[in-house]
């Protein structure tokens, strides 16, 4: 497969089916979970970019009711 893209979990977006699909994260990791995550995305044929400038936007609820 040659060298495989990976890189910090905290923004990443992806499609749910893709996620379930190779069960999420792996919780025996301490630590680098993303790293073997982003390795099995791939291998599951799923393409892996980088997109320095993608935005995300966080929605702060208004009120208690939203929480």
């Amino acid at each position: 497969m040659g060298h495989l893209t990976s890189g910090d979990s905290c923004n990443m977006s992806m499609r749910r089916s893709d996620f379930d699909a190779i069960h999420g994260f792996d919780t025996a990791f301490q630590r680098s979970s993303d790293i073997d995550f982003a390795w099995r995305i791939q291998y599951a044929g799923v393409p892996v970019a980088r997109v320095p400038s993608a935005q995300v936007m966080l929605r702060e609820p208004n009120t208690a009711k939203e929480t």
